[in-house]
């Protein structure tokens, strides 16, 4: 979900121009997609302490390849309507994910967290490029929607997640 976050995070303004729209709209979604994220990460931690770890990466997972289908295909305020929805939804298991990682490893809690943040944004980061290739071929919209396939690949992905890890804190305990 990281790779759709940051490839948003990098095109958002841009697709917005390619459409026609002013940067300044461009901005204004990115600021509306940060902002709704960051509430997502609280709401998402939250729900994770009540019903589990698992259960928020899966759900949030599941939501986000339709949610990007869904935003690139609509249209004017109902295509602005859906960045809270992708925001709360792409950010909503980013600490949960932490959080998890160090239940994984939990005599190098710091490590973990290095790996995920490093892992993270190493390969997010690196799909920067290759988005803006395939947008420079095919158009940015298509570059976009792969981003979907992603975040279903992760949805997949999840699923096969543990859902409690050996040593660690019981929810809601």
């Amino acid at each position: 979900r990281n790779m759709v976050m940051v490839n948003l995070y990098g095109f958002l303004p841009l697709y917005f121009a390619a459409k026609g729209g002013a940067l300044w709209e461009g901005g204004g979604a990115l600021t509306l997609l940060l902002v709704s994220g960051a509430s997502g990460g609280i709401v998402g931690g939250w729900l994770s302490d009540r019903f589990g770890r698992k259960t928020v990466i899966v759900l949030s997972a599941a939501a986000v390849a339709p949610l990007v289908l869904l935003f690139l295909r609509a249209e004017g305020i109902f295509q602005f309507a859906l960045i809270p929805p992708l925001g709360v939804f792409t950010h909503a298991a980013m600490g949960v994910r932490m959080a998890y990682a160090q239940e994984l490893m939990p005599g190098s809690p710091a490590l973990a967290a290095g790996i995920m943040q490093g892992g993270n944004w190493f390969i997010s980061g690196g799909t920067l490029a290759a988005t803006g290739a395939i947008g420079d071929i095919w158009g940015l919209e298509f570059a976009l929607g792969l981003l979907a396939a992603v975040a279903a690949l992760e949805f997949v992905i999840s699923l096969a997640l543990p859902k409690e890890v050996r040593g660690a804190a019981k929810v809601g305990a």
